[in-house]
């Protein structure tokens, strides 16, 4: 998630006019907002940047509370979540590096899936 959202330039997703120097990092906001975005409340997120590893590495060990959540969505970001999605879709689209053959699946879903995808070519 780092190495993604650090190479689409996330700067220009921000309006950080009416900020002060305070508060926390945007990028490290954005990313933690992806990553949860769809299946967290916004106080579940603030919980999970405390409790869980991959939101503490992220927030390099900040802990923000929802409503920093909240004022970060509502006043910092110039578009919605849902547009940043579909520029992360065109960044994967343009740099596809991803072989399916070397992905590892726990639930095996998708070796079943890539599977089935060969049957049909």
């Amino acid at each position: 998630m780092k190495e993604v959202v650090e190479t689409i330039n996330p700067l220009k997703y921000f309006d950080l006019s009416h900020r002060n120097s305070n508060g926390y990092d945007s990028v490290n906001m954005l990313q933690c907002v992806l990553l949860a975005f769809g299946y967290v409340s916004l106080r579940k997120l603030a919980s999970l940047c405390r409790y869980d590893i991959r939101f503490q590495f992220i927030m390099d060990g900040q802990t923000p509370s929802h409503m920093a959540f909240h004022r970060f969505i509502h006043d910092d970001l110039k578009m919605p979540i849902e547009e940043i999605f579909y520029d992360l879709n065109r960044y994967f689209e343009k740099n596809d590096t991803i072989d399916r053959t070397e992905q590892f699946f726990i639930d095996r879903s998708g070796c079943h899936l890539y599977a089935y995808e060969i049957r049909l070519l």
